[in-house]
């Protein structure tokens, strides 16, 4: 059965865009046939992925054209990265605005899920969705068309507010729209040796032991460098990236 799969947290800066690169990639390399979603009008996934910014077959349009019954041909939304050879649907800053139509449509929460029902997309295992820091209808679409969700928390305690308040959405996507959303786990981001690091992985440990996974990804500069050159951690044979092998590998041990 394919996966879909959101990286979702309500705070910024937590490593949500990286994951789902480098899950993706990572994920791939180990034979899977993966889609890459950018659901964030700050676009960092599509950037990541070194798209070309005049492009104008990104995600906005799709959902435009899905909502006035227009859409002809998904294929042409389906780009593929340069350097890592990985499917994607990029976005751009007008997402933001579209928020606004997608609000006034009937079953709104409903509009990626029926999108992604399309024959076209069935040849995919994993589709993985970045989304943007807040919850909005963008978020609930991306929750209520997944199988599961993956919380990148960075290890500091002020992002704990954060992480209840994503529960607390994901308890009420299950109640009212989508009951079969599975939390996959709790992802500990921009790990290091400070104390307050290890308190947060403690303070992890013993209130959500059942939802937090045994990868860790580590706090280093090459994530930036990665950011920077426009090609995975992955690919670029990093200490990061073969984190994200461990986690590919955790996801898939868990998916079965």
């Amino acid at each position: 059965m394919m996966k879909i799969i959101t990286i979702g947290n309500q705070k910024g800066g937590v490593a949500k865009t990286t994951t789902t690169m480098n899950l993706g990639v990572a994920l791939q390399e180990l034979g899977k046939k993966v889609l890459l979603i950018d659901l964030d009008p700050q676009a960092s996934l599509s950037v990541y992925l070194n798209h070309n910014l005049n492009d104008k077959y990104t995600i906005d349009r799709l959902i435009d054209e899905f909502i006035n019954d227009e859409v002809k041909n998904v294929e042409k939304y389906i780009k593929t990265s340069e350097n890592d050879k990985i499917d994607y649907i990029p976005s751009k800053a007008r997402l933001s605005a579209l928020e606004k139509e997608m609000d006034t449509r009937y079953s709104r929460e409903f509009i990626l899920k029926e999108i992604l029902e399309n024959e076209y997309f069935k040849k995919y295992e994993y589709i993985l969705i970045d989304t943007c820091p807040s919850l909005n209808i963008l978020l609930t679409n991306a929750l209520t068309c997944s199988t599961d969700i993956i919380i990148p928390v960075q290890s500091q305690f002020f992002t704990m507010d954060s992480l209840n308040l994503m529960l607390e959405t994901i308890t009420k996507i299950k109640k009212y729209v989508n009951s079969n959303l599975n939390i996959l786990g709790i992802l500990p981001t921009m790990v290091d040796n400070t104390n307050m690091s290890k308190e947060v992985i403690e303070y992890l440990k013993e209130n959500y032991a059942n939802k937090l996974l045994d990868t860790h990804i580590s706090r280093l500069v090459e994530a930036s460098e990665s950011t920077a050159f426009k090609i995975s951690l992955v690919k670029m044979n990093k200490r990061l990236g073969k984190q994200y092998t461990e986690l590919a590998n955790e996801i898939l041990r868990k998916s079965h």
